[in-house]
């Protein structure tokens, strides 16, 4: 299910105007609204060669929640039937990425498990009744999130889902429109260009200047990639009158790993915070740096198998700790710690996107060794751009991405609403024609349709 292509909007559109049909001739009930919309959709939206699948998962989680209710099973039992469902849930998750050889994973899977995760979770900390089949179907398959999230929590989106009447409004439909119009531009326009420049980063070299700057390219791509995706899943939501997470509030306009992780893939942070820091004891926990240790190990094992995976996370971790025992000891300009952060954060994709533990040895011993950066890297810039053409054409991309994140951080410096820059009509205007335009014929994916 890719938001950008057009087989997407194809099925969309005819679902509607099925539902329509449905909901006109045939069925006069409101309670169509729920079952049509947000039960059958969804299954219009899963890879068919996975919804078996899909709802084999699905309906095993609302069996074990139906279980776990105290109705059903004597409370002594709550705590192993918990962490022995924990343990079923996590075998597919653990089967496809880490041993299935076909690289194949079923649509969604990684995100709807820490979705459902948090659902048995909750429900053991609360004696909340369990939904029904129905509405649990809706919350497990959402379509704007199944693939790629945001990972929402009960008490986020159960409610609005168990509330919800299909009902067009003109305030709905201008703020989802608004949202889907930007994800389209961070995508197609900002995201695809610059994959289509920057071939060349898992390129070997001895260069350390390459690596930073393939280090940037990498970032600014996953950043308006995913942003792109998140958007759009937001304003999809929005036109039907629900409020999904924004999952990225202007992360690389922070002054401190903390805050970065606040404000990058904001969902999946709340839930390695509430499901594994806190649980653990968080700040006062007897070792707190070891806590922090163990959940970005974790984020980095979810996000792959490879070690380069883990080293990311581990980086990450380390870090966040160095700031926690440093930062309030030695304070610097906003400025200064601003561009310090922005570097270590780009610098960390190098473990995200060299899979080859040899050649990330190789460009980390690099980037540390003072000599390399005696080198002169115009000559090997212009060869892997393919010539000076190819070199403005990258130079071009790293701009576009550039003056967008510039109204990112002016946006955030005047409100809490880092897109709000995009809102007026002209600037959407400006951004549809931008994207016809300078949309490139290839289409990349998103990137975390691979995590």
């Amino acid at each position: 299910m890719n938001f950008v292509s057009l087989e997407f909007w194809l099925v969309l559109v005819v679902a509607l105007l099925v539902y329509f049909l449905l909901r006109k001739f045939l069925f006069e009930k409101e309670e169509w609204d729920r079952r049509f919309v947000l039960v059958l959709s969804c299954l219009l939206f899963v890879s068919e060669s996975f919804i078996s699948f899909t709802i084999f998962v699905a309906l095993g989680w609302w069996v074990f929640l139906l279980l776990h209710s105290p109705n059903w099973v004597p409370e002594r039992y709550q705590n192993f039937l918990k962490w022995f469902g924990v343990i079923v849930a996590l075998t597919p998750l653990l089967f496809f990425k880490y041993w299935y050889t076909e690289n194949l994973i079923p649509i969604g899977l990684s995100f709807y498990t820490f979705q459902l995760l948090s659902l048995v979770f909750d429900a053991s900390r609360s004696s909340l009744k369990v939904p029904s089949l129905r509405e649990y179907w809706s919350f497990a398959s959402f379509f704007p999130q199944i693939v790629a999230g945001p990972i929402e929590r009960r008490e986020s989106l159960l409610p609005q889902l168990q509330a919800f009447r299909f009902r067009w409004s003109a305030g709905d439909l201008q703020k989802g429109l608004q949202f889907i119009i930007l994800g389209f531009f961070y995508k197609l326009v900002v995201a695809d260009n610059l994959a289509s420049s920057g071939h060349w980063i898992t390129s070997e070299t001895n260069n350390p200047w390459i690596i930073h700057a393939a280090n940037f390219l990498f970032g600014f791509r996953i950043y308006f990639d995913f942003c792109g995706y998140s958007l759009i899943a937001f304003g999809l939501a929005a036109a039907m009158g629900i409020r999904l997470t924004m999952n990225f509030r202007a992360p690389y306009w922070q002054t401190n790993p903390q805050n970065f992780w606040r404000c990058w893939h904001v969902s999946l942070s709340r839930w390695f915070r509430d499901y594994i820091y806190v649980p653990l004891g968080g700040k006062d926990a007897p070792y707190p740096a070891l806590a922090i240790l163990l959940v970005f190990g974790v984020s980095g094992v979810w996000h792959g198998a490879g070690w380069n995976f883990l080293v990311w996370g581990l980086a990450h971790g380390l870090l966040l700790i160095g700031y926690r025992l440093l930062g309030n000891r030695f304070p610097m300009p906003a400025i200064l710690a601003w561009g310090i952060t922005l570097i270590a954060m780009m610098t960390c994709w190098l473990c995200f996107y060299q899979t080859e533990s040899e050649v990330l040895s190789s460009k980390l011993q690099t980037l540390v060794e003072v000599k390399s950066y005696l080198a002169n890297p115009y000559r090997e810039f212009l060869r892997l751009s393919g010539g000076q053409g190819g070199l403005v054409y990258v130079v071009a991309a790293g701009i576009i991405a550039s003056l967008v994140l510039a109204l990112e951080g002016l946006a955030k410096s005047k409100a809490s609403d880092p897109y709000r820059w995009s809102s007026h009509w002209g600037i959407q205007m400006f951004l549809v024609i931008t994207t016809v335009f300078f949309a490139p014929v290839e289409n990349n994916g998103f990137v975390y349709f691979n995590f």
